[in-house]
């Protein structure tokens, strides 16, 4: 793993014994068990049309591009990203090196009825419980950075409180590994190489020829990093992504939000 990730994982492992600490993972086990599921997979619903839709990515900074927006203002983007078509948000809540917060989200579900995504690095149950109290729709997991059993207890975990499931890989390799997992989720192909950063746009495209018909029909799609013109969003929508993620391609043109404008 790059030195970068493990910083991110060793600090993700003191914020995990700090809630644990604090609450006991028993407590919000029951707690998050206990909220009433009357909106099942909208998340998975949301990106389920018969043409590409987005998921718009909430994010103030990231480690390699520094602050990315000045002026950030979660709730207000994603109003914004509603009016624009979005389907549904990704909100970073990673604080020590994306400047995100938890807290964001049920901000934000008090005054946007949009699906959410918790962007973050997820490596135990807690965190799980700890995002449906939070009140997210779905949670993402990184295969990178799980092993296969540990991949299928944090799956098994999602389902048991109704969160839908959108499991990221990179390479091919990680599309192997992740076909024997039990359970429904969407399959996230995320451009962006984890070790050096660079974002080919190839990649998605790649992995997605051989992945598609290796899950279930229902299985969807979704095309993450380095998207900011109409034509690559043309070209994706073309193979039959069911969805793209788009962070800090909104920030520097949000003019392709255009491109999801319901047809006339």
């Amino acid at each position: 793993m790059h030195n970068f990730l493990v910083k991110i994982i060793n600090n993700k492992k003191t914020e995990i014994q700090e809630i644990k600490n604090r609450y006991g993972l028993e407590k919000l086990k029951k707690q998050a068990l206990a909220i009433k599921h009357d909106l099942n997979n909208i998340f998975y619903d949301a990106l389920s049309s018969n043409q590409l839709s987005i998921i718009s990515e909430i994010k103030k900074a990231s480690p390699s591009k520094g602050v990315i927006r000045e002026d950030f203002n979660p709730v207000e983007l994603a109003k914004e990203f509603k009016k624009k078509n979005s389907s549904a948000l990704s909100v970073l809540t990673e604080k020590a090196f994306f400047q995100g917060s938890p807290d964001f989200i049920p901000e934000i579900k008090k005054q946007v009825n949009l699906p959410v995504l918790r962007k973050d690095f997820l490596i135990d149950p807690v965190q799980i419980y700890e995002s449906k109290i939070i009140k997210a729709d779905a949670v993402l997991l990184i295969k990178a950075l799980l092993s296969e059993q540990q991949c299928q207890e944090l799956i098994d975990t999602a389902e048991s409180v109704n969160l839908d499931i959108l499991l990221e890989i990179h390479t091919v390799a990680e599309l192997n590994e992740i076909k024997n997992l039990s359970g429904r989720f969407l399959v996230g192909i995320n451009n962006r190489d984890l070790h050096t950063f660079h974002t080919d746009t190839n990649n998605a495209i790649n992995i997605f020829k051989k992945a598609k018909s290796a899950f279930p029909d229902k299985t969807l799609f979704v095309a993450e990093s380095g998207y900011s013109n109409i034509n690559q969003l043309k070209e994706i929508n073309e193979l039959g992504f069911n969805a793209v993620l788009i962070g800090e391609g909104l920030a520097k043109k949000p003019e392709i939000l255009d491109f999801f404008r319901p047809a006339d």
